[in-house]
């Protein structure tokens, strides 16, 4: 339990918590809209990849944390 919580709004994965997991990175590169994220803790925890058909995303400010 507590693999995936909701956390403003959002599904969260603590992948931690769950060392067998096959990481399949499809729907990711299928999401049209880029609203699905990979966010690769090796990679920085601010590095978030999309997939290939997403829209890059427009932000003026940093999006609020809490």
């Amino acid at each position: 339990t507590g693999l995936i919580e909701i956390k403003n709004n959002l599904a969260v994965i603590d992948y931690e918590k769950y060392q067998d997991i096959d990481v399949d990175r499809t729907p990711i590169e299928r999401c049209p809209t880029g609203a699905i994220v990979w966010l690769d803790s090796k990679l920085g925890s601010t590095h978030a990849s999309k997939g290939k058909e997403g829209m890059k995303p427009h932000r003026d400010a940093a999006l609020p944390i809490g």
